[in-house]
């Protein structure tokens, strides 16, 4: 019997840790980390609403439905002690950005930004507001992708 490779307590799911705990290591990572971009999904699909019902007059609409397109998941860089994934704007490239320039409009609606008047304009979080609304589904579908990653690899030992 294997240790736990993955500590996926946020889960909460101590029987999905026990089942997990029998799959080698790279098995379990392997499980996890499928599973962690399958549950990703409906998240980006809440943040790219998100993003693309944004509207400011200095940001035309036509802007955020172009954000919205490139908003992609991406695996963070593997290494031993870490599993993720992360969902990341598109490059300054996609959205029409000078390579040259300092701004990058979409960190600035995330973030919020001091107008040239000295005005501050508010954050209007798309990333942060749109994983926070959508963590409880998150976790549930987590539990669930780990459960179908767990049975699809015991058929696999067993064929």
């Amino acid at each position: 019997m294997a240790g736990l490779a993955v500590d996926i307590s946020l889960v909460g799911d101590k029987r999905l840790e026990r089942l997990l705990r029998i799959l080698p290591a790279t098995l379990q990572k392997k499980v996890v980390r499928q599973a962690l971009r399958r549950a990703s999904k409906p998240v980006l699909r809440h943040v790219r609403t998100l993003a693309a019902s944004y509207h400011n007059p200095a940001t035309p609409s036509q802007n955020c439905k172009l954000l919205s397109r490139g908003l992609k998941v991406r695996s963070i860089k593997r290494t031993r002690r870490y599993v993720g994934v992360k969902i990341v704007p598109p490059p300054r490239e996609y959205l029409g950005i000078p390579a040259g320039s300092r701004w990058y409009w979409p960190a600035h609606m995330e973030l919020g930004f001091e107008h040239e008047s000295g005005t501050p304009v508010a954050a209007r979080s798309y990333l942060r507001k749109g994983t926070h609304e959508m963590r409880a589904k998150w976790l549930r579908l987590m539990q669930t992708e780990i459960r179908r990653g767990l049975f699809r690899e015991a058929r696999k030992a067993r064929a």
